[in-house]
């Protein structure tokens, strides 16, 4: 036992499996990093480097548990395929454990799991010693939260398992973006471009420069993170936005230094996107109000003015929440001291929201506005309220946006969510040539996004100076 556990994995790789790793790959098999994040070329290896690791973890740990997730069955089946070959140069007949359609299970006891990848079926493990999520950048955000408590258990001195990712980079978004950008200092991070693969020639690499796009080269050769080219939100629109000096809801706001805020045009408008069962109930609150400059204009002889779009409040409401529960919350919101007499309520009337508009006009003291979310390509007015082409909304906050004109306060709550959501967005062009804004994954919700383009759009169409209309509120 004491000399298995001296056995480092790079002796293990050549002396047992016959595997002679390059530079690169020696320096992921000799690190013994709790969280590491591989970002690497296509074509280098790395699920042949990985099961090196797997099968080494497994022989030397007796009754460990090493989870393989992947983004699909069969890419966890071909993962496992590759351990099964240095599993059998160990002398030793794979063979499953009896209870997983993807497992290797070692004489000692160690078994070698390749996840599903539908969360419904992989829950139910526990003291995992270490967790691989291959391919990670396609992996989704749910699946990767779903499993990561099963690392709250097992590994080495208490502190839980060992999580490796490791992937090609898929734009600038997700959790492998995330924990590459900010992950901090506790993920060792490890970067191999295809030009420190020696199994790649730089012929073939410039081949591949000439005939692929700059963008394709850089992502799945360099390693490279991009924006996305179909992103209907670019990052650096969404990072600015995102402003440390916004206070959220409750706390005073204060003007830009030589500038003062005119209290009789303060206003909020409130978004409200009702959830059904799989979704969120989102809420967002954009303040609006003007500013003046302190100095008068020396030709005019007047204060130059600054009208300025803050979000100062995101909120997710618990799924399940009753529609009678949601309407209390809501009207607690309106009634707040700092929203009651100056506030409009905009409600996502779509589906099941025709209801809950009805309680909300009967509890409501402000203004009400329910808005249908269409496919369509024109804004239309009845009786009951708008029908509102979902393009345009999107359209309208991209603009504003790109433009920095809306600041989403860092304290607003929801962060995250909303950066996901904002980043998850695709724009697209249909068959007829319209634009369609949709999320790419379905783990990632747009609830909040709808809130804020509501409570935006009732806040800029209530500007005479920008629509041309009389004020409403």
């Amino acid at each position: 036992m004491e000399l298995l556990d001296h056995l480092d994995p790079v002796t293990f790789a050549h002396s047992f499996l016959g595997f002679t790793p390059d530079a690169r790959q020696l320096e992921l098999l000799r690190s013994d990093a709790h969280r590491c994040i591989v970002n690497c070329t296509r074509q280098w290896g790395k699920s042949t480097v990985t099961a090196v690791k797997c099968v080494h973890h497994a022989y030397v740990h007796p009754e460990s548990l090493v989870l393989v997730l992947s983004p699909s069955g069969r890419q966890s089946a071909e993962f496992l395929r590759k351990a099964s070959g240095f599993v059998k140069r160990l002398g030793i007949r794979p063979r499953g454990d009896g209870d997983n359609e993807i497992s290797l299970m070692l004489p000692n006891g160690s078994r070698i799991v390749g996840l599903p990848s539908t969360e419904e079926r992989i829950r139910g493990f526990s003291s995992v010693g270490l967790m691989i999520i291959d391919e990670a950048s396609r992996v989704s955000d749910k699946l990767y939260h779903a499993v990561r408590p099963m690392l709250a258990v097992g590994g080495r001195g208490g502190i839980g398992g060992d999580l490796w990712l490791m992937s090609t980079p898929n734009g600038k978004t997700g959790f492998f973006y995330d924990t590459w950008a900010k992950g901090g200092p506790s993920w060792t991070r490890i970067r191999v471009p295809a030009t420190e693969c020696p199994r790649i020639s730089p012929q073939f690499l410039e081949e591949e420069r000439k005939s692929n796009s700059d963008r394709f080269f850089r992502q799945e050769y360099m390693c490279d993170f991009l924006d996305r080219d179909d992103g209907a939100f670019r990052d650096d629109w969404i990072e600015d936005a995102l402003r440390q000096d916004v206070p959220p809801l409750g706390r005073p706001d204060t003007p830009m230094a030589g500038w003062t805020i005119d209290e009789s045009t303060r206003r909020f408008f409130v978004g409200l996107d009702l959830g059904q069962r799989q979704d969120y109930t989102a809420i967002a609150v954009i303040e609006r109000h003007t500013i003046k400059s302190a100095d008068l204009d020396a030709g005019t002889r007047s204060h130059h003015e600054k009208i300025r779009y803050r979000c100062r409040c995101l909120r997710r409401l618990p799924l399940g929440l009753g529609y009678v529960e949601v309407v209390e919350k809501v009207i607690a919101l309106m009634q707040s001291r700092e929203l009651v007499d100056r506030s409009t309520l905009v409600v996502d009337a779509s589906g099941v929201g025709s209801p809950v508009v009805e309680m909300l006009r009967k509890s409501a003291k402000c203004p009400l506005d329910p808005v249908t979310i269409t496919g369509g390509q024109n804004v239309k007015v009845d009786h009951y309220g708008y029908k509102m082409p979902r393009r345009e909304l999107m359209s309208q906050l991209a603009l504003m946006l790109e433009k920095r004109e809306l600041e989403i306060s860092a304290h607003a709550g929801e962060i995250d969510h909303i950066r996901d959501e904002l980043r998850n967005l695709r724009l697209r062009m249909n068959t007829k040539g319209q634009e369609n804004y949709d999320p790419e994954k379905e783990s990632v919700h747009d609830d909040l996004v709808i809130a804020m383009a509501l409570a935006f759009w009732k806040a800029k169409r209530s500007q005479p100076s920008i629509w041309g209309m009389h004020r409403i509120f």
